[in-house]
């Protein structure tokens, strides 16, 4: 009788650290924030120790604590690493350094449509608005992969492919007249993921873009082609929906 109720409890024990394998714990401040992570130590008559999942361990007395609970983990498979599929990501930014542009930080708004090939590696087209003197529509293939699986997921990724003009003829200091054609872009970085949910993040990226403006000025002599040719960084911020 004795061995059967051990082993009894001994299943139940079992059953219930399986059952919050998903869960979080959870600590309530008085003052209505919460902190999500793993409790490491608690001392009803003084405090509390938790840590947060990037790492950082938090003590808070136990007179400012209003509760200590359990939640169900937020599940972040589809947003980050663990599935194949569709992705869609609008990002905003600026191209940041000096340069002969009267622009010294162009803004631009982009969109890309993504497929997960792999759970990790995802291909893509990106296009989007660059307000240069002449407006550029960007058009090219977006490569990323992500490094690791950790709830601030680190990926790089790779760009390239074409500027587009969609401003007509543009008048240049000089006095003369250019219109704008097509030029060439390639833009390496690296970023990092936010999830806000399970199927939706936020994101950040730092990258190094170069790219050339194409305009040419036609005379009855001869055309005259003239290239910026343009190195900056690209920061940008963005939401990433699955």
């Amino acid at each position: 009788m004795k061995t059967s109720l051990l082993s009894f409890f001994a299943i139940l024990i079992c059953l219930s650290s399986y059952a919050q394998k998903d869960m979080d714990d959870v600590v309530y401040l008085k003052n209505g924030s919460k902190i999500i992570g793993t409790i490491l130590q608690v001392f009803p008559d003084s405090i509390v120790q938790i840590q947060q999942m990037g790492g950082s361990i938090w003590i808070f007395p136990m007179k400012e604590v209003s509760m200590i609970a359990k939640e169900n983990r937020l599940k972040l498979k589809s947003t980050i690493y663990n599935e194949k599929g569709y992705q869609f990501s609008v990002d905003a930014g600026v191209l940041i350094a000096a340069g002969i542009n009267e622009y010294k930080a162009p803004l631009s708004v982009h969109v890309i449509n993504s497929y997960h090939i792999t759970p990790s590696f995802a291909a893509g087209i990106g296009t989007g608005l660059e307000f240069f003197r002449i407006t550029q529509m960007p058009l090219y293939v977006d490569l990323r992969y992500s490094l690791n699986k950790k709830f601030y997921s680190p990926y790089i990724f790779m760009q390239g492919g074409g500027m587009f003009p969609l401003g007509n003829k543009q008048k240049e200091y000089d006095g003369s007249t250019y219109k704008g054609e097509t030029g060439f872009m390639v833009n390496p970085g690296i970023g990092f993921l936010f999830p806000l949910s399970d199927k939706s993040a936020f994101s950040i990226s730092l990258s190094y873009r170069y790219h050339e403006l194409k305009s040419v000025r036609n005379t009855p002599l001869t055309d005259y082609t003239r290239i910026e040719q343009m190195n900056r960084f690209n920061f940008r911020i963005g939401f990433i929906l699955r």
